[in-house]
């Protein structure tokens, strides 16, 4: 936030912002949630432990799996990712390259 306060106030020297703009933006972003970086991290910590067990399960009963099941999972792992592909270059297209 220090950093903020001192490029706001370089602004506000240089004629870019006047005053309330620069009382509007700090505002803005003290008034930002934050991001908690441990929360994510545990977070990602049990979706990574819990991907392994589901890989684990699967691959000790390989062989009891049918194959009809197999293919199955393969094609909708497929189209899941392709679906993810399309949705990612969608909204890379929607976005204009920069904010101003």
């Amino acid at each position: 936030m220090q950093k903020l306060d001192k490029l706001l106030k370089e602004w506000v020297l240089k004629g870019l912002i006047n005053n309330n703009e620069a009382k509007q933006i700090l505002h803005y972003e003290s008034n930002k949630p934050q991001n908690s970086y441990a929360i994510i991290s545990l977070i990602t910590l049990g979706v990574i432990i819990v991907g392994i067990g589901i890989i684990s399960i699967v691959a000790a009963n390989w062989d009891k799996i049918p194959s009809d099941i197999k293919l199955l999972s393969d094609f909708l792992i497929l189209y899941i990712c392709g679906m993810g592909i399309v949705y990612a270059y969608q909204m890379i297209l929607s976005k204009p390259p920069f904010p101003y």
